[in-house]
């Protein structure tokens, strides 16, 4: 009898395996798609893109360029071989460029009077930074790689550039100002 039974659960497990295996699914199992409305990592808006957000938001801003230039000693054309140059101007947005025209008075000459230099100031932004391009009827500059600094009263950017026969170094200041119209 005791090994009647035993054959019965033998054969009732044997039985009963199959079905066991028939309710394990097979399938892999898929993981749920979370849609968090984010296709990439969103960048921080930094100093250039808030000045262009303020002025799509009807904000005005001026530029003030100090710029100074060390000539070699062998040089008659400035006083004491070093020349300033200064002025400051409104900021207008042109597609993602910040323009300024400046009239930039200039140092003193071979005469000794200053004059005033028309001066068109452009910045762009790229990947690697702030693009500075300078140009008026005397010179022109285009210096690459400038980081635009915020602080407490407006945002600043220095750049320097050695010439064949001089050393030219600026200083840009962006703030807010009233708007006029």
């Amino acid at each position: 009898m005791k090994t009647s039974i035993q054959f019965l659960f033998v054969l009732s497990f044997c039985m009963l395996a199959p079905a066991t295996q028939a309710q394990i699914s097979n399938t892999p199992i898929r993981r749920p798609n979370i849609n968090t409305g984010v296709s990439s990592p969103v960048a921080l808006p930094d100093s250039y893109d808030e000045i262009i957000r303020d002025l799509n938001n009807g904000k005005c801003f001026s530029i003030a360029l100090n710029s100074l230039q060390l000539n070699p000693t062998s040089s008659a054309k400035t006083d004491h071989n070093a020349e300033l140059r200064y002025g400051i101007g409104a900021i207008k947005k042109d597609g993602n460029n910040l323009i300024a025209t400046i009239n930039i008075e200039a140092g003193v000459n071979e005469n000794g009077s200053r004059r005033v230099l028309r001066t068109t100031v452009k910045l762009r932004k790229s990947r690697s930074g702030i693009t500075l391009d300078i140009r008026n009827g005397q010179y022109y500059h285009l210096i690459h790689q400038l980081q635009l600094v915020k602080k407490k009263n407006g945002y600043y950017l220095s750049a320097e550039r050695d010439e064949a026969s001089s050393t030219v170094s600026f200083t840009l200041a962006i703030f807010k100002t009233t708007c006029l119209i």
